[in-house]
């Protein structure tokens, strides 16, 4: 099921928790936006074989979302695997790491978020682990959790919390309008 962008400060407004990763994990080329549920890896630093895996168990509309603890020592993604995501219908990379291939990535419209860029190739020989839950940047992810990210950050939204917290938010969103219009004068732009 695919998700509805909406505005990761909004979400945050509205969210009963927090739901925000830390900082350092942010968008890598200007535009980059994403939503989708969350596929979960946890990988060693430097070492991107649960990438892989990942790559080859994700669905269509799935984010993959990758720990790697912040480390910049190697690039764990880059345009080949951008490519394959993007024909397997993967809308989108968050990664506590570092990837490559940046301007190819960008042209091709992969939206990516992470810690940095590096040139560095990954290792390939020890394993991580897919699907489980995972720590990424400060909160807890789970398989299956909404990811949300743009200029302002990523989020990740709980399953359990959802629909609850999209609710809130398309009325935050709706109530801004309305303000706006009656701040101007102007009446509220139709809605779709």
């Amino acid at each position: 099921m695919a998700l509805d962008l909406l505005p990761t400060a909004v979400l945050c407004d509205v969210a009963p928790e927090p739901i925000v990763l830390l900082p350092r994990v942010k968008r890598l080329w200007k535009g980059a936006t994403v939503a989708g549920r969350a596929l979960t890896v946890w990988t060693p630093p430097g070492e991107h074989l649960s990438v892989l895996h990942a790559l080859e168990q994700a669905r269509a509309g799935d984010v993959l979302v990758v720990d790697c603890k912040g480390s910049l020592a190697t690039a764990l993604w880059g345009s080949r695997l951008s490519r394959i995501a993007l024909e397997r219908g993967i809308v989108g990379l968050v990664v506590d790491g570092a990837v490559r291939d940046l301007d190819e990535m960008e042209e091709m419209g992969f939206p990516v978020f992470g810690v940095g860029v590096v040139p560095t190739k990954p290792g390939r020989e020890v394993p991580g682990e897919v699907g489980m839950p995972i720590e990424c940047a400060g909160r807890h992810v789970a398989t299956g959790d909404a990811i949300y990210a743009d200029g302002d950050g990523v989020v990740v939204v709980p399953a359990r919390i959802h629909d609850e917290v999209v609710v809130k938010a398309r009325a935050a969103l709706e109530q801004e309008l309305v303000d706006i219009a009656a701040e101007t004068g102007r009446p509220r732009p139709p809605q779709p």
